[in-house]
């Protein structure tokens, strides 16, 4: 969740949202989109890095098309996806294209707390667009390590190759025989 400390941040974001007000009032709904992503833009820049939502998966086809795993129950070596829906993100340009590059670690923490494995930099995501796309997933795709039977965490460290941000978030699994 996103704190704009003082009224003084919010200014910008409240005047836009004013502006979309107007400007719907008169007619001009293409002005009033406009004026409300300008909005979006101002609180997206100031957001921290974080994420709408992170699941399990048995299938990721872009935003907003995946089909939630029925269970949190894995065997050694089975193919495991987790998809993630990340915002605050920051944006490069790679000539006329906005780009989005984030980097992923997994860092997997067994029911005593102890973290037994971990790699820091085991997953990227980028994309190029020419429009500053918000509507952005990440589909984090391995093979569940050789773990014994029991109840695990995993925990996702993304860093944002295009800022200093960085965020994470907990997936706890079990491992069946």
């Amino acid at each position: 969740m996103c704190g704009l400390g003082s009224v003084g941040n919010a200014e910008p974001i409240s005047a836009a949202a004013a502006e979309a007000e107007r400007l719907s009032a008169a007619g001009e709904h293409m002005r009033a989109l406009e004026a409300l992503d300008a909005a979006t833009d101002a609180l997206w820049s100031r957001a921290p890095l974080d994420f709408r939502t992170a699941l399990f998966v048995s299938e990721a086809a872009g935003f907003g098309v995946y089909s939630p795993r029925a269970d949190r129950a894995f065997r050694a070596g089975e193919a495991v996806t987790v998809y993630a829906e990340p915002v605050g993100f920051a944006y490069g340009r790679s000539g006329a294209f906005h780009t989005i590059m984030l980097g992923a670690g997994l860092a997997i923490r067994n029911s005593t707390g102890q973290v037994i494995a971990e790699a820091e930099e085991l997953f990227e995501v980028a994309l190029q667009s020419l429009a500053r796309n918000r509507e952005f997933n990440m589909a984090l795709s391995f093979a569940m390590p050789d773990l014994r039977p029991g109840d695990y965490v995993g925990i996702f460290t993304v860093r944002d190759r295009n800022s200093a941000k960085t965020a994470r978030f907990e997936l706890p699994f079990s491992i069946v025989e």
